[in-house]
């Protein structure tokens, strides 16, 4: 009865990349160079890129991240972002991965959400999975034979992804996001496109060029989903 009604700017950006490949090469080589060596590159470099920028993109020239800001300057650059801290200045405690989840609202933790998950590093991994009790049980239960043969790691029931695009633990580093990606908008204006070009520039090397070309944009719209968890006393 009460609606109020806003609007959010999510800038779009172009991503190129340049190939150069000499014309002999296309000529000589049994495979098709574009479409079976190309093209898989650009696809996976393209993916790589994006998971960084979707968490850590400063926004300017690319999508602004969920993390913004944190690698710089060791400070969220979104407020309706929560931090729960590991209560050790330099180092990952299980207390924090217990205790983060409930900063956020319930309806945005449901362990049943596909879209709800941890992130973490595989080094990060590596750390929790170590971590013990007084009696040398290990904590990631879940890590340890809990589930089916086949079925994916969980922790304390919510999934697990592991990106390298995050920060390692270290004093004033923010290693771990928990929270629901429905939060945080992509925008997809063009669709990954590559293009052949006879430069003149490059006709003294006897080379044409391939450009990969997208436009997209992201940036968080809802940040009361997310809480990351930060190596701080």
């Amino acid at each position: 009865t009460n609606a109020t009604w806003g609007k959010i700017n999510i800038p779009v950006h172009v991503n190129l990349a340049k190939v150069p490949v000499s014309k002999s090469l296309l000529e000589d080589s049994s495979l098709n160079v574009l479409s079976e060596v190309l093209m898989p590159e650009f696809a996976a470099e393209a993916a790589l890129k994006e998971d960084g920028q979707f968490l850590t993109g400063s926004g300017a020239d690319e999508p602004k991240g969920v993390m913004v800001g944190t690698l710089a300057s060791a400070a969220l650059g979104n407020d309706d972002v929560s931090t729960q801290n590991t209560g050790s200045a330099a180092a990952i405690t299980f207390d924090a991965f217990v205790k983060a989840p409930y900063k956020i609202a319930g309806q945005y933790r449901a362990r049943r959400n596909p879209n709800v998950a941890y992130a973490f590093t595989s080094a990060t991994a590596g750390l929790l999975a170590g971590l013990q009790d007084n009696n040398g049980q290990y904590l990631w239960t879940e890590m340890h034979g809990n589930n089916a043969v086949g079925a994916p790691d969980t922790l304390r029931g919510w999934a697990v992804a592991e990106t390298e695009a995050l920060a390692e633990v270290a004093a004033n580093t923010f290693p771990v996001f928990f929270g629901d990606w429905q939060g945080y908008r992509i925008v997809d204006r063009i669709g990954m496109s590559v293009q052949r070009y006879d430069d003149s520039a490059l006709a003294d090397t006897d080379s044409v060029a391939f450009y990969m070309r997208r436009r997209y944009g992201g940036q968080v719209a809802e940040g009361y989903r997310f809480v990351v968890i930060k190596c701080s006393v």
